[in-house]
């Protein structure tokens, strides 16, 4: 069974750790110093993020119609275990997993920061996993 019940869970939870990446006082202007905008696509779902990373960096829900940059693709199950720092991003773009258009060296100096992130998505994402397995009839 997928992590993600639908799209809007995907801008909750990935959505809601890169904006707060991007507010962060310290995050947020190493972010900016990518001046690049990246789109992140589920495969699985209908759930388009853009990130674009410039002075100020935002996130936008479903900007299908912005031009990016870099666009990565590939199953919200992967994106998930990318930000819990389960599934590494060069082995997954070189395996095929993670599919990719532009600038790809762009996208891929803005991962030390993003791996910043990795904790604070992992806190995030627990709450969800302790309410799914408190529910009844559901197993963990």
């Amino acid at each position: 069974m997928p992590f993600f019940a639908s799209a809007a869970e995907v801008d909750c939870y990935v959505g809601g750790v890169l904006r707060l990446a991007a507010t962060d006082p310290v995050l947020g202007p190493q972010l900016a110093r990518a001046a690049m905008t990246l789109r992140l696509s589920c495969t699985d779902l209908p759930a388009h993020l853009v990130l674009d990373l410039r002075d100020p960096v935002a996130v936008v829900w479903n900007g299908i119609g912005v031009a990016a940059d870099v666009e990565l693709h590939c199953d919200s199950d992967v994106l998930d275990g990318v930000l819990r720092g389960e599934v590494d991003v060069v082995d997954a773009l070189a395996r095929g997993v993670i599919h990719a258009r532009g600038q790809v060296s762009k996208a891929l100096k803005v991962l030390p920061v993003l791996e910043q992130a990795y904790p604070f998505y992992r806190q995030l994402v627990a709450v969800k996993e302790r309410a799914t397995s408190d529910l009844p009839g559901v197993l963990p």
